[in-house]
């Protein structure tokens, strides 16, 4: 009797695994595209040196140093070998190394984000939850409006609002900078416009899965056994109701990358966002492809981290996995 050979079973890649060998390729990828996108857009980054009446010479030679007179896949596999090794390039505009630009402004751009995340998480799931519990009433309607209001209020329009009313009229809040040395009054305002700008949509998602959780089965069992409505709330339909609302969390979060260099303008923040808006506005490719490889590595920590927490407010994804 033949004996049937056994099925080799292949072990599962985990998620985070399959995630992190992913940011290499969005990283080339993201590397391409912005290199075609800096040989189509009108721009000489030659005559932003040495001027438009410089000798042709003289240009020729800037042009020869800077390698743009050899072929564009030469250029670009010189450009990747020194993303390779961490060198992004050097400054047209202001003759820095690139990377040293976004050593000095990363950890500003860092604590804009983390305080408007900030923002961001306690406005959404504060709204969602009272419009949720309370449903139907009053504060309901009031934390709707709000929740509408910010989600559809562009951010740059908000914070020349802010900066008009809080800044100009009432004098409450610095109005642009970071202070020096930093301070968090240069960090109350554009943090709060920026974490606003994304606490819409969460607060309105998070209060119809409250509505819905409410409704369950095991949540009316739990007021029958006469359960204090705090608990009810707090402990079986909070948690439950996160699940949704961190998915739509995380790509909040990551979308904030795109509102940070509007902000970061708007109040002239230090940041990663206003060397993206200095590279565009200088045809700065080196300034500009550095700024934006690092909000795009932000981006992917972002929904990694996403995915972690997943596992800790339902375990029931790690058994599953």
């Amino acid at each position: 009797m033949a004996v049937m050979p056994k099925r080799i079973r292949l072990a599962k890649m985990p998620r985070w695994l399959s995630r992190l060998l992913m940011l290499p390729v969005v990283v080339l990828g993201a590397s391409l595209v912005l290199f075609l996108t800096s040989r189509i857009i009108p721009g000489n980054p030659v005559n932003e040196i040495v001027g438009d009446s410089a000798p042709q010479a003289v240009k020729m030679a800037v042009r020869h140093q800077l390698g743009l007179d050899r072929p564009a896949p030469i250029q670009y596999l010189k450009y990747l070998d020194g993303l390779i090794h961490g060198n992004f390039g050097t400054s047209i505009q202001f003759g820095l190394p690139v990377r040293s630009m976004i050593t000095q402004a990363f950890p500003a751009t860092l604590e804009l984000v983390l305080a408007g995340a900030l923002v961001t998480i306690v406005v959404s799931l504060l709204l969602g939850l009272i419009s949720g519990v309370y449903h139907n009433k009053l504060i309901d309607t009031v934390c709707r409006f709000l929740a509408i209001i910010t989600a559809s209020s562009p951010p740059f329009f908000v914070g020349i609002l802010g900066i008009y009313f809080l800044g100009f009229e009432l004098n409450l809040v610095p109005i642009s900078g970071r202070g020096d040395p930093p301070d968090i009054q240069h960090l109350i305002l554009p943090a709060v416009v920026l974490g606003l700008s994304h606490a819409g949509s969460t607060a309105r998602l998070f209060r119809a899965m409250i509505i819905d959780v409410m409704r369950q089965d095991y949540i009316r069992s739990a007021r029958a056994r006469g359960i204090a409505r705090p608990v009810i709330i707090f402990k079986y339909a909070f948690r439950n109701a996160l699940i949704p609302a961190v998915t739509d969390l995380s790509v909040s979060l990551a979308d904030i990358i795109g509102s940070v260099i509007l902000i970061e303008t708007v109040f002239s923040w230090p940041g990663i966002g206003l060397m993206v808006e200095q590279g565009i506005l200088y045809t700065d490719f080196p300034v500009l492809s550095g700024a934006i490889l690092t909000l795009l590595v932000y981006a992917i920590a972002v929904n990694f981290l996403a995915d972690s927490v997943y596992g800790g407010i339902d375990p029931r994804i790690q058994l599953a996995a």
